[in-house]
């Protein structure tokens, strides 16, 4: 009943807009009502108020405000409201992420100026939640080289070169499905069907291929072209950039692909809608592995080089022999410099799974994005780097699996037949442990260069002196053989030394003080350098890596660390916040700064892996919250290690 109440309705928007208390005479001016009559309606609204998630709080001298005790609730009933004003359709969102993508399509969808009390009274929102809203939405359009333009009695609006509004449009309008209907003319869906066929004719007859994805994404492109058709920017404006597309053979299939658009909807395509299109087939064509190997260009293989050289110096891996990944590397690396030359944004919906996930993978693929950066001079997007990751994460991988590989001698005294069944079953228990195996008699040891192994397995003792260990077993390898094989092979990954070596008591800040990112990394590193030697750049170093991409991985935590390794020791400060802060779009009240020593050699997997655990572990970081002292850390560390080295193990010999 209370959704048809006008009255009610102008006093709950009225409350919910307002981030201050509002003085009785205030809201009664407003209403335009008596102040008997606001305190009968107060008397009366305020139980289905409370109902919905609000208490109506009452301050003497001060006034009248909201209090919301159930977000939940709360939204629902803007969502009722929403619905009855709008004959049953949810038009209007009410949570913050969907309040922002609303506002970037509600911008997108219109050349006019919006003022900001229209949407105040539109969205139910303060003044101050809508102004953080739009800091969020400036943020996102940024990404586009969009911005949004400020003009005093007229509104804002956004601003940007048509190219980039198609992007964000691609981007809000098609890959989030929500309110759609509120900022886009509806597509026929015969015609996205038509686009669909006349495009997949023609790269046939061309035959010239496409990525799925890409395919899609051109589908959509088009779709947004001829929504847009009217926008787009007279030929003399055309920049020799575009121009040079005409010799590619991707033009030439732009333009029978417009051709044919043309004669099917009727428009005419103004010439840089067809180096658009261009763009897109050049950005977004499918290499393949076998046939175009060979057609990897000097210029791609001279970079290749130069990022697995400096990849080497850098984090002390060497890919040069890694033929794969040069190849699926430099496949995919011709199609990327054709989009951040032309500027043609892709999403990737996997960026925060690849980067939580694969942190060594990313930490290296944003280093290859500065190589690009400083070689070719294409700022190369975190999206990107998302999808160069990819490729290092499988590398590494490999690379995990051939230094876990071990080389073994057998040993078995019982004759041919016995000493078959112990490498037969040796294969079968441990085939992803073992590189190779020599069957070799007992005599034979002496002229065997041992060097070349890591162990000798045998069924008899072995009274010589040898250059290995050797590990004694039953011909038929029992489950107690099996299990003390296990263990010996995966020992020298369960070195947990690093705890006490990279984490120490005068690195432990439990009272980190900072209200932004910045300020809490600054007195970090100040923190830092009164207890140790650090460079006096470290901070701009931590600073400059931030930048690239941020560093927050959810449960509270940050992973901040320089760009480079450059300190003479590894070393992790710890600090916690009395409060959370915002670090760039999550929480943070957990920083582990992380340096790595410079020119360091040995294997830090256990060690990020313990850390990366971390981040998935509510439980562990409750536990610290609750006992805030480095010896539980320690605790926590050492438990998280032990679980990772478990699940490798099990992944192992499973």
């Amino acid at each position: 009943m209370y959704l048809n109440d006008k009255r009610f309705l102008k006093l709950f928007k009225l409350l919910s807009n307002s981030k201050a208390p509002l003085k009785s005479e205030e809201i009664c001016e407003k209403l335009d009502i008596a102040p008997r009559t606001l305190r009968n309606d107060i008397k009366k609204y305020k139980s289905i108020f409370s109902e919905n998630g609000v208490v109506l709080v009452s301050k003497p001298g001060v006034g009248y405000s909201f209090e919301i005790f159930d977000k939940d609730l709360y939204y629902k009933f803007i969502q009722e409201i929403v619905k009855n004003e709008t004959q049953g359709q949810y038009l209007i969102p009410v949570y913050p992420e969907e309040r922002i993508n609303y506002l970037i399509k509600l911008l997108l969808s219109t050349d006019n100026y919006i003022k900001i009390e229209e949407l105040e009274e539109q969205l139910f929102v303060s003044r101050s939640t809508l102004t953080n809203d739009l800091k969020e939405v400036r943020e996102r359009l940024e990404y586009y080289h969009l911005d949004i333009e400020n003009k005093p009695n007229y509104g804002m609006k956004i601003i940007g070169e048509e190219f980039n509004k198609r992007a964000c449009i691609s981007k809000y309008y098609f890959y989030t499905d929500t309110y759609d209907t509120v900022v886009l003319n509806t597509v026929k869906e015969e015609n996205k069907e038509l686009i669909n066929k006349i495009l997949y004719d023609t790269i046939t007859k061309t035959d010239f291929t496409l990525t799925d994805i890409g395919f899609q994404n051109l589908v959509i492109h088009l779709v947004i072209v001829l929504m847009r058709i009217d926008k787009s920017i007279e030929d003399e404006k055309i920049e020799d950039i575009y121009k040079n597309l005409e010799y590619e053979k991707e033009f030439k299939i732009a333009c029978l692909l417009v051709s044919k658009l043309e004669a099917q909807f009727n428009v005419k395509f103004p010439k840089k809608e067809i180096y658009y299109i261009t763009i897109h087939l050049l950005g977004k064509k499918s290499l393949q592995y076998s046939n175009d190997a060979l057609a990897i260009s000097q210029d791609t293989q001279d970079l290749m080089n130069y990022i697995f050289k400096h990849i080497k110096q850098n984090f002390k891996l060497d890919f040069s022999q890694n033929f794969e990944l040069f190849t699926c590397l430099a496949l995919h690396f011709q199609p990327m410099m054709n989009r951040l030359k032309y500027g043609l944004y892709i999403d990737n919906p996997l960026i925060d799974k690849i980067k939580n996930e694969n942190q060594l993978a990313f930490e290296i693929s944003l280093y290859v994005g500065s190589i690009i950066k400083e070689v070719k001079k294409f700022d190369v997007n975190v999206n990107e780097i998302g999808y160069i990751a990819l490729h290092f994460a499988l590398a590494l991988e490999r690379l995990h699996e051939e230094v876990r590989s071990k080389n073994i001698i057998v040993v078995c005294a019982s004759g041919a037949g016995s000493s078959q069944i112990l490498l037969y079953k040796l294969k079968q228990k441990f085939k992803n442990y073992i590189n190779n195996i020599k069957v070799a008699k007992l005599y034979e040891l002496l002229d065997i260069d041992q060097s070349k192994y890591d162990y000798i397995i045998s069924t008899v003792p072995i009274v010589i002196n040898t250059q290995i260990p050797v590990i004694n077993v039953q011909y038929f390898l029992d489950e107690n053989d099996v299990e003390l094989i296990k263990n010996i092979f995966a020992e020298n990954e369960n070195d947990y030394s690093f705890i006490n070596e990279y984490f120490k008591e005068n690195l432990f800040f439990k009272d980190l003080k900072g209200t932004t990112k910045e300020e809490v990394l600054k007195n970090m590193c100040y923190a830092i350098n009164k207890e140790i030697d650090i460079p006096l750049d470290f901070y701009n170093l931590v600073m400059e890596r931030e930048e690239m991409a941020s560093t927050e991985f959810g449960n509270n935590i940050a992973l901040p660390h320089p760009i480079t390794p450059i300190t003479n020791s590894t070393f992790v400060a710890i600090g916690m916040l009395e409060k959370s802060i915002k670090w760039d779009k999550q929480q943070v009240k957990f920083v582990f700064l992380i340096s790595t020593q410079k020119d360091n050699t040995e294997s830090l997997s256990l060690f990020n892996e313990s850390i990366t655990a971390l981040v998935f572990n509510k439980k562990a970081m409750v536990k610290l919250e609750k006992e805030p002292t480095l010896e539980n850390f320690k605790d926590i560390i050492k438990e998280m290690a032990m679980q990772e080295r478990e699940n490798t193990i099990d992944n192992i010999f499973e």
